[in-house]
């Protein structure tokens, strides 16, 4: 395993850490690369070859993975093109991250103090909720899947749950934390 995880991250190494070679004269001078305005974030997880909606189970998995580490999830938003998220620190503040949908990081700081909110474990996040209500919701309001606005998880006094929002209009659809049992509100 350890050999795997070495082989992987020496390859991410020699495809993101080369050297910017331009040529003065006859002599090759190195310029370094100038550090991204956002993270991409990596971690052994592979960037998708193109935009792919964060409403599908393994995209979303991804970014969830991305989010891991950085605090205790009180607020998860979910739409095709990014995940943003609220997540509560170590020391009670609290942390604004967003993930895209090509796998950046965006991470907005940390202000404030949310002690005692509830939060929502990372491995409770159910990732294949959001298509399940996504194909529910649209089966019975009749809309395409491109109407999808975005999707939202809190965690509530009865427990987690997804709430989807239809653009322009916020028709919207509550289910719980499988995107099963889906009711219209």
């Amino acid at each position: 395993m350890l050999r795997r995880a070495t082989g992987v991250a020496g390859r991410v190494g020699a495809l993101g850490g080369r050297d910017d070679r331009t040529t003065v004269g006859n002599a090759a001078a190195t310029t370094p690369q100038a550090p991204p305005a956002t993270q991409q974030a990596t971690g052994g997880y592979a960037t998708p070859p193109k935009p792919a909606s964060l409403l599908r189970a393994r995209v979303l998995a991804d970014a969830l993975a991305r989010l891991h580490g950085r605090g205790a999830l009180r607020l998860l938003r979910v739409a095709p093109d990014r995940v943003d998220a609220q997540l509560v620190t170590g020391t009670g503040g609290l942390r604004n991250v967003q993930v895209t949908n090509t796998g950046q990081v965006r991470d907005f700081g940390t202000g404030g103090s949310v002690a005692g909110l509830p939060t929502i474990p990372f491995v409770q996040v159910d990732s294949s909720a959001p298509a399940r209500l996504v194909r529910t919701a649209t089966a019975r309001s009749g809309r395409s899947p491109s109407r999808v606005d975005y999707l939202v998880l809190l965690m509530l006094s009865t427990g987690q749950s997804w709430n989807l929002y239809f653009k322009p209009d916020g028709l919207h659809f509550a289910a719980d934390r499988h995107g099963s049992s889906v009711v219209r509100r």
